[in-house]
């Protein structure tokens, strides 16, 4: 029982996965170049038209061309050092980068992103930082310590300046 579910699980994913492993694991996106230029790569052998969309100057819908192995690609740039999203049209159908786990939501889009590293991108970077301990800790409560009783005197006009509640618990 459990051979057979392995073996059908087997030709299941076998069926979802590109039709080129080796086309895929050459698809790394994007590739971010040393002078600034980006390489955009997507595995999409059935494909018959393949571009990319960013907000750089003149990111709207750049198309890309098609290799052998079926992997769509195009060099654009050189960009900014900055923070800048993008995303794949497949046959016209918005795509997101399989290769890129970072992205942002601007209402309901979604688009990966990339940072061109420079100064001006220096705050998004991912930086090694000294890191402090996290614990939690309870501490004893009643719960009637800060319960605010309409009825209770000002405190502060008899010269209390203690800015805690000063409530008791109402008797019933």
């Amino acid at each position: 029982m459990r051979m057979e579910f392995r073996c059908a699980a087997f030709l299941v994913a076998s069926m979802l996965l590109p039709a080129s492993l080796a086309a895929q694991a050459t698809a790394a996106s994007p590739a971010i170049l040393p002078d600034g230029r980006v390489t955009f790569r997507l595995a999409a052998p059935k494909a018959t038209e393949v571009s990319v969309s960013g907000d750089w100057p003149g990111g709207e819908r750049v198309a890309m061309a098609k290799d052998d192995s079926g992997v769509w690609s195009v060099t654009v740039g050189p960009l900014d050092a900055e923070m800048w999203s993008y995303a794949f049209q497949v046959n016209g159908a918005r795509v997101l980068d399989p290769h890129n786990v970072r992205t942002v939501r601007d209402g309901g889009i979604v688009r990966n992103l990339l940072i061109v590293p420079g100064p001006q991108s220096a705050m998004s970077d991912v930086k090694e930082v000294p890191h402090g301990t996290v614990s939690q800790v309870w501490y004893p409560s009643s719960p009637w310590a800060c319960r605010v009783d309409s009825r209770q005197p000002d405190r502060r006009a008899q010269g209390d300046t203690d800015d805690r509640c000063h409530a008791e618990r109402p008797s019933r």
